[in-house]
């Protein structure tokens, strides 16, 4: 595949998406571009699915930022993407995925990090932690921007990697909004749109006229003709091998809460306080009892 892409019409899109999808798994040669590549086709299937997209769109792979994309009015934006996880973490879930075959979690320990205040009501330490490791990602993509002076503007894609188990987006997203709109106010001469990918949809311009595009229409598909049927087809059948990966590699979430504590949680929901070793073993203090 090369560096550069040419889109005249969504069917362009869509193609491309179908191209770069399937991410090889990081034991098969997964590199960076792969990754990158996967988050510019799902966000640009987003807004060609939502009819956001001006035709022809002429993208660029580079270093900084990660895209550069021509408009049909001759604009250059820049899109810089970035990660929302632990380094730890991702090491952590490098080495479970070469150890996969043998059934084995290697996690490290966490170093300790300032927790984030929240607003309003109740929240769990997941949705803490997550708030906290994408406001990180959406620091380091500005701070990537600094000696950007191409484009008119550069666009923030934020790919949700985060080592925790499903949060309330309504509180989540909600949290980052505010957050972002204050960051944008400040950096409005460079930075652009900010977007998150979190489980395949895209909460599309946080800080601006924010909403949800969904990757799959669930609650009002689109199944009027036979185009709109396979591709309401094609996408649920992507989104359940995704989330079949996801239940087959079986790895439970692990983070670090406001007091310190490593807190592993199980795909059922059940949490437990626990200490790990360098070896990758691990001890359970205790079990947690939702209130």
């Amino acid at each position: 595949m090369t560096n550069s892409w040419t889109f005249r019409r969504r069917s362009d899109v869509e193609r491309f998406w179908r191209e770069v999808r399937d991410v090889p798994r990081r034991t098969n040669g997964r590199k960076h571009h792969h990754e990158e590549r996967f988050c510019l086709g799902l966000y640009l299937l987003a807004l060609a699915t939502h009819e956001m997209l001006t035709y022809p769109l002429h993208v660029e792979q580079g270093e900084s930022p990660d895209f550069m994309l021509t408009w049909k009015s001759g604009e250059t934006t820049g899109l810089e993407v970035k990660r929302a996880t632990r380094p730890s973490l991702r090491s952590a879930t490098n080495e479970a995925e070469q150890e996969s075959a043998r059934g084995e979690l290697v996690a490290k320990r966490l170093e300790r990090k300032p927790g984030l205040a929240l607003s309003g009501g109740r929240w769990d330490e997941a949705e803490r932690e997550w708030c906290s490791l994408v406001r990180r990602a959406i620091e380091r993509g500005l701070a990537a921007l600094s000696g950007f002076k191409t484009g008119s503007r550069c666009d923030l894609l934020i790919y949700d990697e985060t080592p925790l188990p499903v949060v309330d987006r309504r509180k989540v997203f909600t949290e980052v909004d505010l957050w972002a709109r204050s960051l944008r106010r400040t950096n409005g001469s460079v930075l652009g749109k900010i977007s998150v990918i979190m489980s395949l949809d895209v909460a599309f311009d946080l800080g601006g006229d924010f909403q949800i595009l969904p990757f799959v229409e669930w609650s009002a598909p689109k199944l009027d003709d036979p185009r709109s049927a396979r591709d309401f087809a094609e996408r649920a059948e992507y989104a359940a091998r995704k989330a079949a990966e996801v239940a087959i590699k079986g790895r439970p979430a692990y983070f670090e809460d406001s007091l310190g504590r490593i807190v592993k949680r199980t795909l059922e929901g059940r949490r437990f306080e626990v200490r790990l070793h360098k070896g990758g073993g691990e001890v359970v203090v205790r079990e947690f009892v939702r209130e």
